[in-house]
């Protein structure tokens, strides 16, 4: 019953898959809002910036509204193009699966940047810097090589057959976040220095951190 289900079967309520995504395309619509909101006040903050990272925003912000193009694409074909034709919900929409390239490399793009940090307060540790990127590079690869699968395919029930990949990368990706945040937070936390005024400034970095990583 699960795997129907995940598979769109127009027999079976459309809450827990259509119902699913169109939620999460409302949900994504409030978050690219809220991107909007940050970008826009780091220009107006952050003139001075150097222009990579003036750059990164913009490829960010352009890819977070590229995914959502797609998805929003995807609902609409479904229960708009195709609302009266129920077997059209087997089928696999491009959309619904490109998006994965952007978001994969905007993801990959926002690690690579918390890297760096990770690289500059280790003062240069090339094992643990090498390791994360590994595991950057480990996930580009697997989302790549799923994109490039799944448009191979022609139905959900199809996509059920690299499931095995589909959790390898959510763990790739899982894994580097995790370690991002735990290298910042222990490198932060053996700053500290007994000073109240440094060590408060340093305990709002680890909650920044933190947040950041979730």
């Amino acid at each position: 019953m699960v795997s129907s289900a995940a598979t769109l079967d127009p027999t079976l309520p459309l809450d827990n898959s259509m119902g699913a995504m169109m939620i999460g395309v409302i949900v994504s619509a409030v978050l690219h809002g809220i991107c909007l909101l940050q970008a826009f006040l780091y220009y107006q903050n952050y003139k001075k910036d150097v222009w990579y990272l003036k750059s990164l925003v913009i490829l960010t912000v352009s890819f977070d509204a590229i995914h959502l193009a797609m998805i929003s694409h995807a609902v609409y074909h479904y229960v708009v193009s195709y609302y009266h034709d129920e077997d059209q919900l087997r089928f696999l929409v491009w959309t619904v699966l490109m998006e994965a390239l952007f978001t994969g490399v905007n993801g990959a793009v926002v690690q690579t940047f918390y890297t760096l940090r990770v690289w500059r307060l280790s003062k240069g540790n090339i094992i643990l810097t090498g390791t994360i990127l590994f595991l950057i590079l480990a996930t580009v690869g697997s989302g790549t090589a799923w994109v490039i699968l799944s448009m191979q395919m022609e139905t959900y029930d199809d996509l059920l057959k690299i499931s095995p990949l589909t959790i390898t990368i959510n763990a790739l990706s899982t894994a580097v976040d995790v370690a991002i945040a735990a290298s910042l937070c222990i490198m932060l936390h053996n700053a500290r220095t007994g000073f109240r005024k440094s060590d408060t400034i340093i305990t709002k970095l680890i909650i920044f951190v933190v947040n950041t990583g979730v």
